[in-house]
């Protein structure tokens, strides 16, 4: 089992968000997983996002920079800035 890293647990959520980027461009996404340092989101195709944006979270109108540690095809991990 591959050793977990995170600086704090992170708990399971499924709240709508949206990336945006510097050039304006507003992509949904959900906030899957989250913790006092960073996210999980789910995305349509990570490889078509920049490597730090805004995050605005829908259910409480959160904004947080944050920046992508890792990618897969669907997901991000991000730490907020």
């Amino acid at each position: 089992m591959p050793q977990d890293r995170r600086e704090s647990l992170r708990a399971a959520t499924n709240f709508p968000a949206h990336i945006l980027t510097d050039g304006g461009r507003r992509t949904p996404c959900t906030l899957a997983e989250r913790s006092a340092s960073g996210a999980l989101l789910k995305v349509v195709s990570a490889a078509s996002l920049p490597d730090a944006f805004t995050l605005i979270v829908g259910h409480s109108g959160e904004i947080r920079d944050v920046r992508v540690d890792w990618r897969q095809s669907d997901r991000l991990g991000v730490t907020f800035a």
